[in-house]
């Protein structure tokens, strides 16, 4: 079975309320990664993709979304986060080359 098969077996059937940890995908696919687990985020982020699936994430684990309500929240915390993102970048690069003048 590939990862990616894997991992959409895990989180197949989960819901919000019961997620699966990223420890315990991480733990079952066995790849090298770090503490944050970005090499498994990026490997669920594949398996959306290749499988055209709707997994969605919490502070307690992976899970597929399975109503407009959950969809609209997790997508809407995602643009939330994307926002800061964006403006710690943008103010980093001014003060940046503010300080180099």
């Amino acid at each position: 079975m590939l990862v990616h098969d894997m991992i959409l077996e895990m989180i197949k059937g989960r819901t919000k309320d019961n997620p699966i940890l990223s420890a315990e995908i991480h733990n079952a696919i066995r790849i090298p990664d770090g503490e944050s687990r970005p090499a498994t985020r990026a490997l669920i982020l594949e398996t959306i993709e290749l499988f055209k699936v709707a997994i969605g994430a919490n502070s307690k684990g992976y899970y597929m979304i399975n109503s407009h309500a959950e969809l609209m929240e997790y997508t809407g915390h995602l643009v939330g986060r994307a926002k800061k993102i964006q403006r710690r970048a943008r103010l980093i690069m001014n003060y940046y080359h503010k300080n180099k003048k």
